[in-house]
Order: C-alpha cells, then sequence, then structure tokens
C-alpha cells in the first residue's frame, strides 16, 4: 500500500496524542477519579436511580416466562454490575455513604442467585485503614480514597487499593 507521507505523520500524530491521552488516564489519579465522578454523579445516574433500576430488573426476571427467562436475566445481571460499579466507587471515595447504600443481609438473600456474586457482603477484614489524599491547585476538586491494606500469605493486598 504506497500512501502519501503526510497520511504517516497524521498517523504517527494521531498515535503519540493517543498514547498521551491513555497514559494521563490510567496513570493519573485525578483524571480517573474526574471520569469516575463524571460517570457516577451524572443526573440520570443517582443512587436511587440504581437501586431503583436493580429493584425492577429483579422483579421483571421473576416474573419472565421461559421465553424471556434469558433476556430478563441478561438485564438483571447488567443493573447489578452497574451497581457494582457504583458502590466500589464509593467505597473508595465515600465510606459512609457505601454503609448507608449497602443492602442489608435479608435483602442479599433475597436477591436471586445469579446476582449474589455482585451484591456486597458483609465481611470482617483485620488491616490498616489507608486514606489518600489527592491535591489539586483548585481546593474544591480535591479528594480522598479510601482503602484497607491486608496482611494475607502473599505477604499484603489492599483492599481495595486506593491509589491504584
Amino acid at each position: 500500500m504506497n500512501a502519501p507521507p503526510h497520511a504517516y505523520r497524521i498517523l504517527g500524530i494521531v498515535l503519540i496524542v493517543a498514547g498521551f491521552l491513555i497514559g494521563a488516564i490510567t496513570l493519573v489519579p485525578s483524571f480517573r477519579h474526574r471520569i469516575a465522578i463524571t460517570f457516577f454523579n451524572s443526573e440520570a445516574t443517582s443512587p436511587d436511580d440504581i437501586h431503583e433500576k436493580l429493584k425492577e430488573a429483579v422483579a421483571v426476571y421473576q416474573k419472565a416466562s421461559p421465553d424471556t427467562k434469558l433476556s430478563a436475566q441478561i438485564a438483571m445481571e447488567s443493573a447489578a454490575k452497574e451497581r457494582t460499579a457504583y458502590m466500589r466507587h464509593l467505597a473508595r471515595t465515600n465510606p459512609t455513604e457505601f454503609l448507608a447504600e449497602a443492602f442489608d443481609e435479608i435483602t442479599r438473600a433475597s436477591l436471586p442467585s445469579e446476582i449474589q456474586n455482585d451484591i456486597e457482603h458483609s465481611q470482617v477484614i483485620q488491616g490498616k485503614l489507608v486514606a489518600m489524599h489527592f491535591d489539586n491547585p483548585d481546593p474544591a476538586k480535591n479528594y480522598i480514597e479510601y482503602g484497607i491494606e491486608t496482611e494475607d500469605e502473599g505477604g499484603g493486598t489492599p483492599i481495595p487499593p486506593p491509589y491504584c
């Protein structure tokens, strides 16, 4: 394929810019935080919306006929995964709200087994609470991420790692 020389220059510039963007998003915590905040604090997504979406999906799944059971299960699992992502975000950025939004064991037990792995559960863990404060020139954009570092047989595993 014989492309004109300027096409290769343009492709090179695009690849360099894409590399910088990918590096910035994956390596700089403040970029990841802004992306998470934008996604989870959008007007269309609130804790009530996420919980309601899951409850509706579970109700549809439980009432589904054998013909529609699979599509209802897929929708339910998708809603559960969306809630899981939201709850992980809360666990890192606002543990108090995470605890307030967490399902109790009775509610969790009433959910279908297909989504049990995607729903938080009570667990006793010993470790160190880690709080990472991220400064920004604009004080309104400062934030803290939380995690728990535990000692296990492998030497130590942060759960969830606040700085990754």
